[in-house]
């Protein structure tokens, strides 16, 4: 990995909006749960939807997140491999004096649950969800992703 790749990552986490959403995807990721639509965010961070959806790009751009789309709505769940893997884990371990992580993960995890049962969906598994024994809510096929470089105007 370029160290110019591996400061872009580093750098996405200077937003807290960015380091907001990272920390909801490690917490999901601990309860079972593997990718959050946009929506979701918008309405669990309490932040515009342009805003969100900028920073989500930012997060994918720096190779901390990977999406997918299905119908109109854009999914995202946290990257694999060994930088951002040992990121997330110190994203997991941040304090949370003021308790702003657990809000976020509180109106996330009611969204999600109340979406589930107003749907009947089916909690379903996908292929990288099976690896790994986690659950989600609904299954596609992984897309493959091209390598994208980060612009520094971004950050």
């Amino acid at each position: 990995m370029k160290i110019d790749r591996i400061t872009a990552t580093f750098q996405c986490f200077m937003d807290v909006t960015r380091l907001r959403m990272v920390r909801l995807l490690v917490s999901l990721d601990a309860n079972d749960a593997e990718e959050v639509c946009v929506s979701h965010f918008v309405l669990s961070l309490g932040e515009p939807q342009y805003n969100i959806s900028k920073q989500l790009k930012i997060l994918e751009l720096a190779g901390v997140l990977v999406s997918r789309k299905i119908g109109r709505n854009v999914y995202f769940r946290l990257e694999e491999g060994a930088l951002v893997e040992g990121l997330f884990a110190l994203v997991a371990e941040l304090p949370d004096s003021e308790r702003l992580f657990a809000k976020d993960a509180k109106k996330l995890a009611n969204l999600l649950s109340s979406e589930v049962k107003q749907k009947g969906a089916k909690v379903l598994k996908t292929p990288a969800a099976k690896k790994k024994g986690r659950k989600s809510v609904v299954v596609a096929e992984a897309r493959d992703r091209n390598e994208m470089e980060l612009p520094s105007n971004l950050l």
